[in-house]
């Protein structure tokens, strides 16, 4: 006979009555054993590692007519940086990478996993060019395809209308240019919890790297961002770019954490 809880599963915590013993604790009758599973499943109800995806959408260099070099190198340093740290946190990781860092993709793959029973949240990582108010288009991220960069106002109001989306869409972390300006967008079009850099994004991954991994350990958005922030390296890379301030700001639910459900 065992005694399962689902929130445990996040803490690979699986309890038999026949193994108590293994806790080296002994429970005088069964009363104990129910009253430190009652504890653990009240304390929330987490979206296990099985039920959750992460989309990322990233490209610098197909555009690019200078650093295109350098941008190569930026994005496929990102993309290996994901993937490793973020391994077995995720049942579904779907990176659109280079050519295929698109409109047109982002908003099909996100279709596929809002029909998708088995997917219950959705994160998001954002690494392309951005662009702010002053554009011709206004705040705008700039993918692979199309002749201009996207408003993002605009691209919310497509992601929106995906039928069963926004009960899974749950946080979005932007390395994109003056994301800050887009922060509105992404809660229209969703998010619960959404990041972006104050100014030019003059730091790379760095921050990127810090920021997943308190998020990987159960730390909260904001938490997580904190951490991202407080990099020395990014002040000094501010510094020396025009209009760098890789500073991200939050917009949401500040208290999600890669185990909360939605």
């Amino acid at each position: 006979m065992g005694a399962y809880c689902k929130s445990c599963k996040f803490y690979k915590i699986s309890i038999k009555t026949q193994e108590i013993s293994s806790f080296s604790v002994q429970f005088s009758n069964m009363k104990s054993l129910l009253t430190l599973l009652l504890l653990c499943c009240l304390h929330t109800t987490y979206a296990i590692e099985n039920e959750r995806a992460l989309i990322v959408v990233i490209d610098l260099a197909e555009k690019a007519t200078n650093h295109k070099k350098m941008y190569i190198n930026e994005t496929t340093k990102a993309v290996k940086r994901i993937k490793k740290i973020t391994a077995g946190y995720y049942s579904k990781l779907i990176i659109l990478h280079r050519k295929i860092a698109t409109k047109k993709y982002d908003l099909e793959q996100l279709e596929k996993l809002a029909q998708d029973d088995s997917v219950k949240v959705i994160d998001s990582i954002i690494y392309v060019h951005g662009k702010n108010e002053f554009y011709k288009n206004g705040p705008s991220l700039c993918f692979v395809d199309g002749e201009s960069c996207v408003n993002v106002q605009e691209l919310a109001t497509q992601i929106n209308s995906i039928p069963g989306l926004q009960q899974k869409l749950r946080a979005l972390y932007s390395d994109a240019c003056w994301g800050e300006y887009h922060l509105n967008s992404w809660i229209d079009a969703g998010f619960k919890i959404a990041s972006g850099s104050k100014g030019v994004d003059s730091n790379r991954s760095i921050d990127l790297k810090r920021f997943l991994k308190k998020w990987i350990s159960g730390e909260s958005f904001k938490t997580s961002i904190d951490h991202a922030n407080s990099s020395f390296i990014s002040d000094i890379m501010d510094e020396v770019i025009k209009n760098g301030n890789s500073h991200k700001e939050i917009l949401g639910n500040e208290l999600l954490t890669i185990q909360s459900e939605i």
